[in-house]
């Protein structure tokens, strides 16, 4: 799928592509090569998005997302999906460890002031 058929399909789910669209999409488009290695999926993943906010008509979203890109946080975030999909980040783990830390601040031994 080329980045005019990605256009095209996130404009056809969305009223305005926003970052979480170009993101999934690109994702789902360079999973399918499996021949691709992980850095050059994730460079793959990049030039489609690129491409595809390229072709938007110029207004504040297009201006928005190129922003985004040129500051590198789509990267990071496609990094952040990328992860998540591999099971390299354990959100469960995360989360028990803060309840765990906030029980901790209403334990019974603690004191009022």
């Amino acid at each position: 799928m080329s980045s005019q058929e990605l256009f095209i399909k996130v404009n056809r789910t969305s009223k305005l592509p926003n970052i979480t669209t170009l993101i999934y999409h690109s994702i789902e488009l360079v999973e399918k090569n499996h021949s691709l290695t992980g850095r050059q999926k994730k460079d793959g993943c990049l030039a489609i998005i690129k491409d595809t906010i390229d072709l938007l008509p110029d207004d504040s979203n297009k201006q928005l997302l190129m922003d985004n890109y040129d500051t590198g946080n789509i990267s990071d975030l496609v990094d952040l999906v990328l992860d998540a999909s591999k099971g390299k980040i354990n959100i469960n783990k995360q989360i028990n460890v803060f309840l765990k830390c906030l029980l901790s601040c209403f334990n019974s031994k603690t004191k009022p002031i």
